[in-house]
């Protein structure tokens, strides 16, 4: 998760600000998330983990996508939308009776409008 995490970040680090760039930001995290779920939840739950090396990193990877996604500007709109983005996504991914592939669409489509509208 650590390395597939690492990629994203130096893909979106050379992506200018476009709504073809928020999708393609969104549609990476949910690839990532719906990989790495289990992983995701212990470090979000368990902060032994959380206070760990390895679970640092992933936070501060966390933090970097979401620097991404609220912008070089970000007001309280923003970051709100962008933490409901987020939320939409892992929060979706967690749910034991979501198929990832079959309501990939689905979620990131709400994604996308909670960051557009």
């Amino acid at each position: 998760m650590e390395r597939d995490g690492e990629a994203v970040l130096a893909h979106i680090a050379e992506l200018a600000r476009s709504p073809d760039a928020l999708r393609d930001v969104l549609d990476r995290y949910y690839d990532l998330l719906a990989r790495d779920i289990q992983i995701f939840q212990l470090v979000a739950d368990d902060v032994a983990v959380q206070q760990s090396a390895m679970g640092q990193r992933l936070r501060s990877q966390a933090r970097e996508l979401f620097a991404w996604l609220v912008g070089p500007s970000p007001d309280a709109d923003g970051r709100i939308r962008a933490a409901a983005a987020v939320g939409t996504i892992r929060l979706s991914l967690e749910q034991r009776c979501v198929d990832p592939e079959l309501y990939r669409e689905t979620i990131i489509g709400r994604a996308m409008r909670i960051m557009t509208d």
